[in-house]
């Protein structure tokens, strides 16, 4: 391996893209390996050109912009003439702290493990300030923060592609190559979105039987804001996971028409109900509360998915 491409995709997060990018300067380059840094800027109308166009990198730079909004347009916009990739694309996010040694740890990760053609690794919370420790006992903290539990399977060796997460993964150049792209239709793009940009792409690429390969100590910091630890950003988040597991799914060949009540499914219109009614009665603050709002807004969001028979398209 004698390249690696580091990309970050932004949008409207000039504040904590600073200190990505000041890790970025922080790291250790991998000697005999050329590194090159693409940030990609989609339609963002905060600072961040100004702040792009000031930045100093370390290593070979290049910012791109994409107008079309939603990560997964800018992911592919790596795809153009312009943009030569290296053997490895490693994939991070605006608000993650990358440790010194993370390329290199990528770099050996893609020497010695030469039939794997995926990698990733820890993800960790930074909190703004102590968590409710209900809230993270009550909600799915791998889904609503994109960090990988130990407890979950995160564990070095071999594990199933779709456990890569979006502020800490690798793809071999060959890959896209061979014309894997990423499905514009998923991922952030506005407020109300299905989630998993880069999940359906690993979908794909397990079912043409590509491995991955997970590496604990290779552990990034994603930064949590304020406003992700309130009620209101927890129930997005959890409406948006919803929508997405239809995607899912769709991908592992499960069942998923059923039995339909106003265009939903029977089963699922009944258990929001349920949920909604014991949401109401659950005293705010507690475990229960937290589970509660995780569930319904979870079924919410898998109903409003399942309207919409988009889902037809995975299957």
């Amino acid at each position: 391996m004698k390249s690696i491409t580091l990309v970050i995709a932004t949008y409207n997060s000039v504040n904590t893209l600073k200190r990505t990018l000041e890790s970025v300067n922080s790291l250790e380059p991998v000697h005999g390996v050329e590194t090159q840094v693409v940030v990609i800027n989609n339609n963002s109308t905060d600072k961040t050109d100004e702040f792009l166009n000031a930045y100093n990198c370390q290593f070979q730079f290049l910012k791109l912009f994409q107008i079309n909004q939603g990560q997964n347009y800018a992911k592919n916009t790596l795809f153009s003439e312009k943009v030569k990739l290296g053997d490895l694309v490693v994939f991070t996010d605006d608000d993650v702290i990358l440790p010194p040694h993370f390329l290199q740890k990528y770099a050996d990760a893609a020497k010695q493990q030469s039939n794997f053609d995926i990698f990733g690794g820890t993800v960790e919370a930074l909190w703004p300030s102590n968590p409710p420790p209900n809230m993270l006992r009550g909600i799915d903290v791998a889904v609503a923060f994109a960090v990988t539990p130990e407890e979950k399977g995160y564990k070095t060796g071999e594990v199933s592609p779709t456990k890569m997460h979006g502020p800490n993964f690798a793809i071999r150049r060959r890959i896209f190559d061979a014309g894997f792209k990423f499905n514009e239709s998923v991922g952030p793009n506005g407020s109300n979105y299905m989630m998993g940009s880069e999940t359906e792409l690993l979908y794909r690429l397990k079912n043409h039987g590509f491995r991955a390969f997970f590496d604990s100590l290779n552990a990034v910091q994603h930064i949590i804001r304020e406003k992700q630890l309130t009620d209101d950003w927890i129930a997005s988040r959890a409406h948006k996971a919803g929508r997405s597991l239809i995607m899912h799914q769709a991908r592992q060949g499960q069942k998923i028409l059923s039995s339909e009540l106003f265009g939903y499914p029977r089963w699922a219109v009944k258990e929001k109900l349920l949920l909604k009614a014991k949401l109401v009665l659950a005293p705010k603050g507690h475990v229960d509360y937290y589970r509660l709002l995780w569930r319904y807004n979870h079924i919410a969001g898998y109903c409003a998915e399942y309207k919409k028979k988009a889902f037809l398209d995975f299957l």
